[in-house]
């Protein structure tokens, strides 16, 4: 049965209207398709998560600037980052 469901599905997002149809009649009787959407609730973001956007925006508007010549001149500057120190050879 299941196969069958998982067939009906994949050939109605393919654009196969005749499965299409066998889809709806398979979906109908769930209710799903009468069921109203609940709206998004509208949640306000953290103060860590504004922290993090703005620290994003600032990178942003620094990479954009080094684009036009003017900020950092480092990737390292850029990302906010040190640049890894390269292994010492041994003798």
């Amino acid at each position: 049965m299941v196969a069958i469901v998982r067939r009906c599905v994949n050939n109605a997002l393919q654009g196969d209207p005749k499965y299409f149809a066998a889809f709806l009649q398979l979906v109908r009787p769930t209710g799903l398709l009468d069921e109203e959407p609940e709206p998004s609730s509208t949640q306000s973001i953290s103060a860590e998560d504004e922290a993090i956007l703005a620290t994003f925006i600032e990178r942003l508007q620094g990479m954009s600037n080094t684009l036009d010549g003017e900020g950092p001149s480092t990737e390292a500057e850029v990302v906010g980052t040190v640049p890894e120190a390269e292994p010492e050879e041994k003798a």
